[in-house]
């Protein structure tokens, strides 16, 4: 933790001046985004003198490509795709958590197939976005309850693809995030249901920042941090006019929204815990093909920057 006071000391002492220009950010369209979605909209991010212009992608994962790829500064994601991209680059890192939940990720399964538990996945097509969390989550599920994922036909393909074909009926289940689980059940209605699993993973939404931000652009880091706690603060006093701003945002009925909202906690963080959580990913990735050949595991801890967090809120800080 030494190692960033000096960084933690600069970053207090430069709250004044205004950004000259707009930060790009790569929002996720979900339930987890909803600080950055009041940020945005209640005109916090104006408040902490940043400018910052908002893309919004359909993942977590295409928000980091986007960032990656250099289309824009920051992004919002959940641990895995960092874990993920670890593999290759190391040139981003984690500066805050924001959201986390054990009750996101959902499996909903036809009625035609007649699941009524993980184990009657065995030999069924199951549907999931690739290098989301929805990918470990339904690998996850599988292997605690003895079902190797081998035996399950997974179907790889993007998020709107597989609402569609759930709701049409072409497929056996799907594991997905909210909200398209709720709109599936409601279009669908009584021709899918939640398969029960336990809770075996609490996933993290993170805000992530590429070097150039990290090393010329300290400053407007912090001051997004400073207006997502204000967010967090105006989404706890004010639950149903975030949900209102959310509902706008994703062009999702308010009560598919509101009938979720308490499964969130929206918390600035960087726990001792995710690193442990990303070291699992990344063993996973590789027990499961999905790192490159002959790839190192990453030092999870290289992924996290807390110097930023420190300076806003130094008891959310926990990891080493």
């Amino acid at each position: 933790m030494k190692k960033y006071l000096f960084a933690v000391v600069l970053l207090m002492s430069s709250f004044q001046g205004v950004a000259k220009e707009s930060v790009t950010l790569g929002v996720s369209l979900n339930i987890l985004s909803l600080p950055v979605v009041v940020a945005h909209e209640q005109a916090f991010f104006k408040k902490h003198n940043v400018k910052v212009e908002v893309h919004d992608c359909p993942t977590g994962a295409k928000c980091l490509a986007s960032m990656l790829d250099g289309k824009v500064d920051m992004a919002t994601a959940t641990e895995l795709p960092v874990v993920l991209a670890g593999f290759k680059r190391q040139d981003f890192s984690i500066v805050a958590t924001f959201a986390t939940t054990t009750n996101d990720l959902k499996i909903l399964a036809h009625a035609k197939a007649n699941i009524k538990s993980p184990l009657d996945l065995q030999g069924k097509r199951v549907a999931f976005v690739p290098g989301t969390a929805s990918q470990y989550f339904l690998d996850t599920v599988l292997i605690y309850n003895g079902v190797d994922p081998r035996w399950v036909t997974r179907q790889a393909m993007p998020v709107d693809e597989a609402v569609r074909e759930m709701v049409e009926g072409n497929l056996d289940a799907v594991c997905l995030w909210e909200p398209y689980i709720s709109i599936i059940r409601e279009k669908a209605s009584s021709k899918v249901s939640l398969v029960p699993v336990p809770r075996l993973y609490i996933e993290t939404f993170n805000l992530i920042a590429n070097e150039t931000m990290i090393k010329h652009r300290p400053k407007d880091i912090q001051r997004i941090l400073m207006a997502i706690k204000e967010s967090i603060a105006f989404i706890e006093n004010n639950p149903k006019a975030s949900a209102a701003l959310l509902e706008k945002r994703l062009n999702v009925p308010r009560h598919l929204i509101e009938a979720v909202l308490d499964d969130y906690r929206f918390k600035l963080s960087l726990a001792k815990s995710l690193p442990r959580t990303m070291d699992g990913q990344a063993r996973w990735a590789i027990r499961a093909g999905h790192a490159p050949a002959q790839a190192t595991q990453p030092n999870t801890l290289d992924l996290l920057d807390p110097t930023f967090l420190l300076a806003v809120d130094p008891q959310a800080v926990t990891v080493p």
